[in-house]
């Protein structure tokens, strides 16, 4: 079940909920700049980190997303290593990393998580695949053959967040969940992330992984969506099409 963020209406799953609240780990969190990613960060903390200790969001911007000040200390790439910034993270429970770019900000990240915090790495990006290359690509730019393991080894979850904006005007969201179950870090780990995406694509029920097409198929049978829409959405509608003839729909 999801918690809904009654201001903005944007849901939030309970597996979200309970990884943030997790004293140490790495989350992947994936959207657009339309997917209102910040707004969920900002109702997670807001609600349940707030009474756990300070944290921190490091910003690709001086100005950053209206809002995030209420819930953290904001700094930017460029002031985090000022006096005054260190001391912030260094007494934080949490820290978000907005849209990792570079090699150095991955390995802060992952130098971070080691110590004993939760680090968010908020990825810009439209799927948790696309997020994945990146960081793969990010890591595998180092001469540390080490670091790639380190980031995977660290992983509790894997989220992705899409807003769909259906005819009705009245925003809808769909979400990618992956538990970074053994498995999943082994097939990371292996380094092919086509298998990653078979895996995905091909998990049970049970498994702790609900792919976008999962999602927007629930979206459909509880008719939130038309299904022109979710195969608008839908990044993969060939997969889409094989779910929605297994239901009937």
């Amino acid at each position: 079940m999801a918690k809904a963020n009654a201001v903005l209406d944007v849901p939030v799953p309970q597996v979200l909920v309970d990884n943030f609240q997790r004293e140490q780990g790495l989350i992947l969190m994936a959207g657009n700049r339309h997917s209102a990613l910040d707004k969920t960060l900002d109702f997670l903390f807001h609600r349940y980190k707030k009474q756990n200790g300070p944290g921190v969001y490091i910003s690709r911007d001086s100005d950053p997303v209206e809002g995030l000040q209420n819930s953290f200390h904001v700094c930017t790439y460029e002031n985090k290593n000022s006096v005054e910034q260190r001391k912030m993270i260094k007494s934080s429970s949490v820290v978000v990393f907005e849209n990792v770019q570079q090699k150095d900000e991955l390995v802060a990240a992952v130098n971070l998580y080691e110590e004993g915090r939760l680090v968010i790495l908020q990825m810009a990006s439209p799927s948790l695949l696309c997020s994945l290359h990146r960081i793969f690509g990010l890591a595998l730019q180092t001469q540390n053959s080490h670091l790639l393991w380190r980031a995977i080894d660290g992983l509790v979850l894997l989220f992705g967040q899409t807003r769909i904006v259906p005819p009705t005007g009245e925003s809808l969201f769909a979400h990618e969940v992956i538990l970074a179950s053994s498995e999943v870090k082994r097939c990371l780990w292996d380094g092919s992330l086509k298998d990653f995406e078979d895996l995905t694509r091909n998990a049970g029920e049970h498994s702790g992984i609900v792919t976008l097409n999962q999602s927007l198929l629930q979206l459909l049978i509880r008719r939130r969506i038309e299904i022109k829409t979710a195969f608008e959405v839908s990044r993969d509608p060939v997969d889409l099409d094989h779910l929605l003839k297994k239901v009937g729909v």
